[in-house]
């Protein structure tokens, strides 16, 4: 029988363990949710790091739910999901009210979606796809819950436009931008700041810009100076991102991320 190594799932809470079996185990699916904190006034990049709840590709309502975000007939008191659209390059704002996701770029949209019943739950969200959250007005610190299926495929493949784009990492743990299969698909490296594929994290206040150097490590690069110093003293990203997170990555070409499951071999 298949069995699951809990270390190799970091930051995820298994609730339930189902198989379909007659003589051995034919599938497996395993469910279970992260927490994310989200700070009062404060934006998240954030992501889901689950597949659907018996297959398929996640929505917005399958991911928040009807009773997680604050939706109130005042766009400015509603928490926020704004997904970047890498096809113009923009952001689609959307809120929730009384369960039903309506697109809200400005107040006219809002209203106008409501007026006319343009329901959004159905917005997809794919895996590797990163977003904004951000509280509605007069809103207090909260810990949004965030539930599905560990992804068990071994390859995700992504789709990298030459420009910016806002992506998460596409499978159910935690991760480090140094053990990432940027470079090996192709991602630009250079020793020119200006001339490199990078990644932009934001910590909840401020952003932390990481930059490829021509030996395929990602280092610390806010600016030239810390750029210059960070190769100088061997200041590689190291640190994890927790799962929940989203980034930034902003490419100089158009590229396939193809990230594999570094966890498959422990769901035996």
């Amino acid at each position: 029988m298949k069995k699951l190594m809990l270390s190799a799932l970091s930051g995820v809470f298994l609730v339930a363990l189902f198989a379909v079996a007659q003589t051995e185990v034919a599938s497996i699916n395993i469910v279970g949710y992260s927490k994310k904190p989200v700070t009062s006034n404060n934006w998240a990049m954030m992501s889901c790091n689950f597949d659907k709840v018996g297959g398929g590709t996640n929505t917005l309502l399958d991911i928040f739910g009807t009773n997680q975000l604050k939706g109130v007939a005042n766009l400015t008191s509603c928490d926020k999901i704004i997904l970047w659209q890498t096809s113009n390059l923009t952001y689609q704002t959307y809120a929730q009210r009384t369960g039903f996701f309506y697109k809200a770029n400005s107040v006219a949209q809002w209203t106008n979606a409501q007026t006319q019943s343009i329901v959004e739950n159905g917005t997809l969200v794919p895996a590797g796809v990163g977003m904004w959250f951000v509280p509605g007005g007069g809103a207090t610190n909260k810990t949004l819950t965030l539930m599905g299926q560990v992804v068990t495929v071994a390859t995700q493949r992504i789709d990298i436009i030459n420009n910016w784009q806002m992506l998460s990492y596409p499978f159910t743990t935690d991760f480090k931008l140094s053990n990432t299969l940027f470079f090996a698909n192709g991602a630009a490296r250079s020793g020119n700041l200006t001339s490199c594929d990078k990644i932009i994290v934001w910590n909840g206040s401020s952003y932390q810009t990481y930059a490829l150097w021509t030996n395929g490590q990602w280092y610390y690069a806010n600016s030239v100076t810390e750029w210059t110093n960070a190769r100088a003293q061997g200041f590689t990203a190291t640190n994890p991102i927790s799962m929940s997170e989203g980034f930034w990555y902003v490419a100089r070409s158009n590229m396939v991320w193809s990230e594999t499951n570094i966890y498959l071999n422990n769901l035996l």
